[in-house]
């Protein structure tokens, strides 16, 4: 099922559902193809393998628009897909920075803030343009 004119899936039908199980050791029914066990778990829609029914199922939500919400911020309601996301989100709330520049001693809510502050200190440029 795909859309017209997109080569995007239809929204019709489009749930996991108890074909979309990880295969045996091998093989994929629906590319008639060997596949080594670590991408056993095939997307029934792209083709795409996975190591694990779990990652499967989290891809097969790119094609659904799925976004199961199961943790939620105490303090605002606002609900996330992974723990991870509502930790972060919940140091907007508290104010939290556990994530210390060594050089400077500037603090970070999130790691990946800090990562991007030391390229001050380091001087690097991450995407630098190449001229010819």
């Amino acid at each position: 099922n795909v859309e017209p004119g997109t080569g995007a899936p239809s929204q019709t039908g489009l749930s996991i559902q108890e074909g979309d199980k990880c295969q045996g050791r091998y093989s994929s029914a629906n590319t008639q193809q060997k596949i080594p066990r670590k991408r056993a778990c095939i997307c029934r829609f792209c083709g795409k393998g996975f190591s694990s029914q779990a990652n499967l199922e989290s891809h097969l939500r790119t094609h659904t628009g799925e976004r199961p919400k199961t943790y939620e911020c105490r303090a605002c309601g606002k609900a996330f897909s992974g723990l991870s996301n509502l930790e972060a989100h919940e140091r907007v709330h508290t104010g939290e920075k556990p994530f210390r520049c060594d050089i400077c001693g500037k603090h970070f809510s999130e790691a990946g803030n800090l990562k991007k502050h030391q390229r001050v200190h380091t001087g690097e440029k991450p995407f630098t343009k190449k001229y010819s």
